[in-house]
């Protein structure tokens, strides 16, 4: 984690904001870990329930596409439920399951799951924003589960990432921003995506917080509108309970949990800290 910026050269208004967001954040700081998990897996939770009501409709999917069998089809949607499912245990029990040595397989799961899911659904994306969307959408959570595995490791003592990439090359924290970096541009993708069904003025007011959050200024706080802004969005957008069509209904629903997760990720950021290619890092290092 990143260390604290330097405050005290900030306007007041910055710095009575950030302070308020570092007092939140250090009173929910035990619960914020379980809770950026908890919304991180979510998307795999309400697709998992959501194939097991639709397998007839699903395996009709892959048999129609792909010309699978019937079983073949059948069984492939089975073990990505099981595998989704009890990778989203083994992250969300955390140490409490053989003392997380599982954590690091479990996202690992998830990643290749989302892989599947790409594969087998990317031609014909089944949300509103088409298929780059469904894509930006699936590396948003590559990359959070990523950081995920990242830390992991990383308390264990091992490299930052598997196989020992970018050892030799970079240092540990080095890797580490290279994921944050990556991370903030992703979740920046999905955001300018939502910013052009925002209107006119919707678009103004929220393209400075896109690239505050790209560029890591002041991320607790511009981290924390883009939260905001995510939420209300996908509040207003992917109501899907207001929806009386069935088929229309449950597309809606698969992109307000995917939405959920990603901000899931956005949070684990926002606690990772933007890292060192980042303004707020740069603003640190000057300020001593």
């Amino acid at each position: 984690m990143s260390k604290p910026m330097n405050i005290s050269n900030l306007p007041p208004a910055a710095r009575n904001a950030i302070a308020t967001v570092r007092r939140v954040r250090k009173l929910s700081a035990p619960y914020l870990p379980t809770i950026c998990r908890v919304l991180l897996v979510s998307t795999f939770v309400e697709d998992g329930v959501r194939i097991l009501f639709e397998m007839r409709h699903q395996v009709d999917f892959l048999t129609h596409e792909y010309m699978l069998p019937g079983f073949i089809a059948t069984f492939m949607l089975l073990i990505n439920i099981v595998v989704s499912f009890l990778a989203v245990v083994f992250i969300l029990g955390r140490k409490k399951i053989a003392r997380g040595a599982y954590e690091n397989y479990a996202a690992y799961a998830l990643i290749a799951c989302i892989a599947y899911q790409q594969i087998l659904y990317g031609r014909h994306s089944p949300i509103g924003s088409g298929n780059v969307g469904f894509l930006v959408r699936n590396l948003c959570l590559s990359g959070s589960l990523l950081l995920i595995t990242c830390q992991t490791r990383m308390a264990s003592g091992r490299s930052a990432l598997p196989m020992g990439l970018l050892d030799g090359q970079t240092d540990k924290k080095t890797t580490v921003s290279y994921l944050q970096l990556a991370s903030r541009i992703l979740l920046v993708l999905l955001a300018i995506e939502f910013s052009f069904t925002m209107g006119t003025v919707g678009t103004v007011l929220t393209l400075p917080v896109i690239l505050a959050v790209l560029v890591g200024y002041q991320l607790e706080i511009s981290g924390g509108i883009l939260l905001i802004l995510y939420l209300a969005h996908n509040i207003i957008q992917s109501a899907f309970w207001s929806v009386s069509g069935s088929y229309v209904s449950q597309i809606m629903q698969y992109e307000f949990f995917q939405t959920v997760s990603i901000m899931g990720g956005l949070l684990l950021l926002i606690l990772t800290g933007p890292g060192e290619f980042s303004v707020d890092e740069l603003r640190s290092r000057k300020a001593f």
